[in-house]
């Protein structure tokens, strides 16, 4: 059975991932209401592995804390990395096509992919290989970085699952992807 490919982002509401040079720090901006993580960890309970790209590794490798749980995280990358920190011996390095990245995922035995990265990002999407997205919108515009959905090679239909809203203004949307046109 091939893998679902999840895809769970903050989103700036003009509709960026990250800053200028992959600037994360305006994800902090507004503080999230006492003891709520926006259902992040529930999400990553139901994944088997993190598919991430290369620059988000690089933005967030320095973190003091590891926040993937046990899920195994795979770089997406063709250059080596020397891990150190909170990441040794908890990723590794993989250089495949999305749909060689399902394949490898599916011998695993893993059924639900989380992919992080504004350009891995892409590059599934462009495969219509992205099942669902969840995103939290942040009233925030950045006016520039790594758009979330750029340019597309084909058009694409998502349905609607649920939204909700929270009292320091984000608004989190959770799509199913539904086919092309």
């Amino acid at each position: 059975m091939k893998p679902k490919v999840h895809v769970y982002l903050g989103v700036s509401l003009d509709g960026y991932i990250a800053g200028n040079e992959g600037d994360l720090s305006w994800l902090d901006k507004i503080p999230p209401p006492p003891g709520e993580d926006f259902g992040f960890q529930k999400f990553l309970e139901g994944m088997d592995c993190l598919f991430m790209g290369r620059n988000t590794y690089e933005a967030i490798k320095d973190f003091p804390d590891w926040h993937y749980g046990s899920q195994k995280v795979y770089v997406l990358t063709s250059r080596p990395i020397d891990w150190k920190g909170v990441w040794k011996d908890r990723a590794e390095t993989l250089d495949l096509s999305p749909e060689d990245l399902l394949k490898y995922a599916e011998e695993k035995g893993y059924n639900h992919i989380y992919l992080d990265g504004g350009m891995t990002i892409h590059r599934f999407l462009d495969a219509g290989l992205v099942d669902e997205m969840t995103l939290s919108i942040l009233p925030i515009l950045l006016g520039g970085g790594t758009l979330l959905f750029g340019t597309r090679k084909t058009g694409q239909i998502w349905t609607l699952v649920s939204s909700r809203s929270y009292s320091n203004g984000f608004v989190q949307s959770h799509y199913r992807y539904s086919g092309e046109f």
